[in-house]
């Protein structure tokens, strides 16, 4: 009768759990990436990822998961590398994007004030004197109430009764015919804008004055 002989049966490896927390924090810091969570995750993963596989490395073929702390270590080290070259382009990005938001609103503003100015002269052509107040301008001349409004300010205009109170522009209706030209007409309230004012002239011509108020 034959003896039964015992086989040794391989035992099978135990991955090792800081690769799976290394592939996991990884992946989700990658797809978080745009919520800001790559940073926060990435380099976890990578310690993780690191440490795992030293510890597999050293475990004798009783620790897997190679596999996973590589993969890993790759999506962290990209995940870091996505959120400085994020970082990056936000530095020099945003401030042109504010700087263009802001130049977009100053010709706008100009724009307006030019239009109201251009009014005010019309209204003088017709009466041989300059309105009294800028709600004499709507809506025969003006039709918009948002023209009396700064783009750069909040104030909501509803009615014309608002516009006197409430424009984001100074009306100076008191420039004499013989005047030099440069006698602001219409001009941006202080405060607008914080490095100066849009003015339109008695002489039609329109400008931005840097550093300068309305008073």
């Amino acid at each position: 009768m034959a003896e039964n002989i015992p086989v040794n049966v391989a035992e099978k490896p135990e991955t090792n759990n800081l690769a799976i927390i290394s592939m996991v924090l990884s992946i989700i810091g990658f797809v978080g990436f745009c919520i800001c969570l790559g940073p926060l995750l990435g380099i976890p993963a990578v310690i993780c990822g690191h440490i795992a596989l030293s510890k597999i490395k050293s475990s004798g073929g009783k620790l897997s998961g190679r596999g996973m702390a590589i993969a890993g270590l790759i999506i962290g080290y990209l995940t870091i590398l996505l959120t400085v070259i994020w970082i990056l382009f936000s530095l020099i990005a945003i401030p042109k994007f504010v700087s263009a938001a802001k130049e977009a609103k100053q010709v706008m503003c100009i724009s307006r004030i030019r239009q109201i100015g251009t009014a005010c002269q019309v209204y003088k052509m017709e009466y041989m004197v300059y309105p009294d107040r800028l709600s004499r301008l709507y809506p025969e001349y003006i039709s918009d109430l948002e023209t009396f409004t700064c783009p750069n300010t909040y104030n909501y205009i509803s009615s014309a009764e608002d516009i006197d109170e409430h424009s984001g522009y100074v009306y100076n209706c008191d420039c004499a015919p013989e005047d030099n030209g440069k006698t602001p007409l219409v001009c941006d309230r202080e405060g607008n804008h914080p490095d100066g004012v849009n003015c339109y002239f008695s002489d039609g011509e329109a400008e931005w004055c840097p550093n300068c108020g309305s008073n």
